[in-house]
């Protein structure tokens, strides 16, 4: 998530999400997409949530890797 918003796949962004992993990338990335980005894991077990905080220096494609090894996840 970033902000109130629900990251999902787009021209802008790839989100890849696996039962241990989620993978954003943010393509083109440019000062617009600095900022706290959220990770939201939640499965039988309970909610966790992780905030990334991503600065930009210049224009790339930028890739965010999320890994856990006991909850689901969700961007």
């Amino acid at each position: 998530m970033r902000g109130d918003n629900e990251i999902k796949n787009s021209d802008k962004y790839k989100v890849e999400v696996g039962e241990r992993h989620a993978i954003l990338t943010i393509r083109n990335s440019d000062r617009t997409d600095d900022g706290p980005y959220r990770l939201e894991l939640d499965n039988d077990l309970g909610t966790d949530s992780a905030i990334i905080k991503v600065a930009v220096n210049g224009t790339y494609s930028v890739t965010l890797l999320f890994l856990t090894e006991k909850m689901a996840v969700s961007l």
